[in-house]
């Protein structure tokens, strides 16, 4: 078990921690009582724990922080071939389409994080302000995201509202 959950995961007897991990992973209650060879009812009790809850928490944690590492680890390739399938005049019309239209929502999907994550943090800053809370920096507007300006001009060249000379 990494090092990071061995804290949420310590406080659990070796049932619950596996109840937990296959929680995590989207298994259904009766598939994990089956598993372990207990009656749903005492999962359901178990769930109640908020030593499980917070277990079953940064396990899914986890997973999604590995699975989010794995697919930016593909993107550059990713990227290079569909630029490739765009550019490769002896591509079929709709594959070069496909991989235009892919590149395309990706980099909106991208900008669209970009605007979000900067939203939250002017939101955040707001909040800190009002509640002025002791002990606590109030981030400044854009800290979450510095480079985010760059970010968002990605897709100016595909609108046409942005085209030179109007």
């Amino acid at each position: 078990m990494p090092a990071r959950n061995a804290s949420f995961i310590d406080g659990l007897r070796e049932n619950e921690r596996m109840a937990a991990e296959l929680l995590a992973r989207g298994k259904t209650c009766r598939e994990v009582a089956r598993a372990l060879g207990i009656s749903e009812r005492a999962l359901y009790n178990w769930r109640k724990r908020p030593a499980v809850q917070r277990a079953i928490y940064a396990l899914q944690q986890e997973l999604i922080d590995t699975s989010e590492s794995k697919g930016l680890a593909l993107m550059p390739e990713a990227i290079t071939t569909l630029t490739a399938i765009m550019n490769d005049p002896s591509a079929r019309a709709a594959d070069r389409i496909a991989a235009s239209r892919a590149l395309l929502n990706g980099a909106a999907a991208y900008q669209e994080r970009k605007m979000l994550e900067r939203t939250v943090s002017d939101l955040e800053a707001q909040i800190y302000g009002l509640l002025q809370v002791p002990g606590v920096e109030v981030p400044q507007s854009g800290d979450a995201a510095p480079d985010a300006g760059d970010d968002l001009d990605l897709l100016k060249s595909a609108d046409p509202e942005d085209a030179p000379g109007e």
